[in-house]
């Protein structure tokens, strides 16, 4: 795969042979492809306040899957594990996260929760010297990959801490401090010392007489991911994690609080320990828009890994209800999706949803085609063509595909200082902050006027990211309309596809 980076030092070096004319002649089209041992990361992170503690439904016994829990739960019903009486919401999203793990595979999963909230007064931090409380975030599991036939038991032992969690309710529960968590992260991602990560002598409602371990085998901390005082970086095989990505999906019902008392440490400096932020009394939003900018495995550094690509911090917040705040975390660098976190049956679709993006990498990470003249190869032309891919929703084995059309624009500013940029038909900015064409970018061949009605987060009159819209697809007879129809016969509408035995 080609990396952000080594593109653009690809299409300088083309620009600079071919001196200042930009030619558009017949092209060839030069790309690599990405490496298959690169899985995904992905930290599941739930938000364990008392909400998840009111009633669902009720379950009867026999099981009735037309019941009212049944509903409910969807496809998740069969993996409920309460067979009669009052069924928590916390119970129908065990039910949806046992049934998404069984499907998964070729993915690695970690799941982190927050302690409980109670160092008030004890350090203004927390840290690994305090003890009698609870602060911060930690790895109930760490990054384990998962198969289909769950060879390493990484399945079955994450599901085990999740059914062994009590359900939560008055003080069962844990404010979820976003900035103290993923303060967390960032120290395994990059190696450094774990922070608050046994913090936990008050969490579940015990008391402060003995720490996880003791109190909650079951729910302590993952050792299996610590060196001593340090985590161990996933980062660990410069030639597996070319290309690969990391993610985090945040399951909210409220904005992160109670999460400040690691300030100090995360505007401190990598060499003391912090995040390097670079803002006094950053909030959460700053935290995620740092972990989407950071690379975790940099070309060149002498403390992290040395891996090819840009490995960077992807987070996804489902929030059951938007808001100004909840906006505000998704334009730092997530996704937002107003989920009703009340009916599992759409939990488990959204999230088969965000699972298959992670998977596929939708639209994200097919290299963009660096054209050239094929009768002069010394030539670049200022094309540039991205493949855009988007797996079926149904998990068949062929996607949706589309091809669209960008242009490289040079400019030189008063100083004489040359810019690359990738534009769209009106000459605006085409890739948006996370390196994928924006949303609101209209592409070359796109007849904007007819594009069908937007659904989700599809801008009318533009084609952007969206694979079903634009291109040269749209110049195909039954895509116009958004999806792509083959009928018996050739037609405005269809087309036939012929094939020889």
């Amino acid at each position: 795969m080609i990396s952000p980076k080594k593109l653009w030092i690809a299409i300088v070096l083309f620009l600079s042979i071919q001196a200042s004319t930009l030619a558009d002649d017949t092209d060839i089209y030069v790309d690599n492809q990405p490496p298959i041992n690169a899985q995904p990361m992905v930290f599941m992170i739930l938000d364990y306040r008392s909400n998840l503690g009111s009633n669902l439904c009720t379950q009867v016994n026999p099981p009735d899957p037309a019941g009212t829990c049944g509903v409910l739960l969807g496809e998740a019903y069969d993996s409920l594990t309460v067979t009669s009486g009052a069924v928590t919401l916390f119970d129908g999203i065990r039910a949806v996260f046992t049934t998404l793990f069984n499907e998964l595979e070729s993915v690695k999963v970690a799941f982190m929760l927050n302690h409980d909230d109670s160092c008030s007064g004890q350090s203004s931090d927390g840290g690994p010297s305090v003890t009698g409380c609870s602060n911060g975030g930690y790895f109930v599991k760490g990054l384990q990959s998962f198969d289909a036939s769950d060879s390493n038991g990484a399945k079955a032992a994450m599901l085990t801490a999740l059914n062994a969690m009590p359900v939560p309710q008055g003080n069962v529960s844990h404010a979820y401090q976003g900035k103290e968590l993923y303060f967390e992260l960032f120290r395994y991602l990059t190696g450094q010392a774990w922070h608050n990560a046994h913090l936990g002598w008050e969490d579940f409602g015990s008391d402060d007489d003995d720490n996880l371990p003791d109190d909650n085998p079951l729910l302590s901390w993952d050792t299996t991911i610590e060196n001593g005082a340090n985590y161990i970086t996933p980062f660990t095989d410069a030639n597996s994690f070319v290309c690969s990505q990391a993610y985090a999906v945040n399951i909210m019902f409220q904005v992160s609080n109670q999460d400040s008392d690691a300030d100090d440490l995360i505007e401190d400096t990598i060499a003391n320990g912090g995040m390097a932020i670079g803002i006094s009394n950053p909030d959460f939003n700053d935290v995620l828009a740092l972990m989407f900018a950071t690379d975790y495995a940099p070309d060149s550094n002498g403390t992290w890994p040395d891996i090819d690509g840009n490995q960077n911090l992807q987070s996804y917040i489902i929030a059951a209800q938007t808001n100004n705040t909840t906006n505000g975390y998704a334009a730092a660098g997530g996704t937002i999706a107003a989920i009703p976190l009340t009916n599992p049956a759409k939990l488990l679709d959204d999230l088969r949803v965000i699972f298959q993006e992670i998977i596929s990498v939708s639209t994200t990470f097919v290299a963009a085609s660096v054209p050239v003249n094929v009768f002069n190869r010394s030539d670049i032309v200022d094309n540039v063509f991205l493949a855009q891919f988007e797996v079926d929703e149904n998990a068949r084995p062929y996607w949706n595909g589309n091809l669209k059309k960008l242009k490289l624009l040079e400019t030189t500013d008063s100083f004489g200082t040359t810019t690359l940029s990738l534009v769209d038909v009106s000459n605006m900015q085409a890739i948006a902050p996370d390196g994928r064409i924006a949303f609101d970018a209209l592409t070359y061949w796109t007849d904007g006027n007819t594009l069908p009605t937007p659904t989700g987060t599809e801008i009318a009159g533009k084609d952007g990211r969206a694979v079903k819209r634009g291109g040269s697809a749209q110049n195909i007879p039954g895509f116009l309309g958004g999806t792509l129809s083959i009928g018996d016969d050739n037609g405005p509408t269809t087309r036939t596809v012929y094939t020889e035995p």
